[in-house]
């Protein structure tokens, strides 16, 4: 119950964008989990995607990629990989755009798909990564890069999401 409450005050410092101390607090619940194994099994994914968020938002994205990796496992296992493409995509917009609208059209198609709603933070995100997208791309491309991120299946599209070889 405590690591429900400590995930509930990390969320909301997120979504009131106090992402330093967002930062800290995962931190914090990651060596919590790692100590106690016995708390690990339903937090750790959500502990580890949310540091992952605050760390992109924040513009640390060695960072983010390197705890997106550590989490997708984890998500992957609890069915929900895909919430990682829209925080992903973001981390692509520095130079492979035409995947990050591949992935943010897949993120949105597996979101639907799975009745998941984004929390206030993965809002945020999808609203920057949505922002970005249409700065960089015409509207008609932009709409025929995320059309083909939703005919992708999630494997596939977390293949892209992490360079993976096949």
């Amino acid at each position: 119950m405590i690591t429900s409450v400590l995930i509930g005050l990390e969320q909301s410092l997120a979504a009131k964008d106090r992402l330093e101390e967002s930062v800290r607090r995962n931190e914090e619940l990651v060596a919590l989990l790692r100590e106690d194994r016995s708390l690990r099994h339903a937090n750790e994914h959500f502990v580890l995607k949310n540091l992952h968020m605050s760390l992109v938002r924040l513009g640390r994205l060695d960072e983010a990629l390197a705890t997106a990796r550590l989490a997708r496992p984890l998500l992957e296992k609890a069915g929900r990989g895909p919430e990682l493409l829209e925080p992903c995509a973001l981390l692509l917009m520095g130079g492979r755009i035409d995947d990050a609208a591949r992935m943010a059209g897949r993120g949105g198609a597996s979101f639907t798909a799975l009745d998941f709603r984004r929390d206030p933070v993965e809002h945020k995100l999808y609203d920057l990564l949505v922002l970005g997208l249409r700065e960089a791309r015409a509207p008609g491309d932009l709409a025929r890069l995320m059309e083909e991120g939703r005919a992708l299946g999630d494997a596939e599209a977390m293949r892209l999401a992490f360079g993976d070889a096949g």
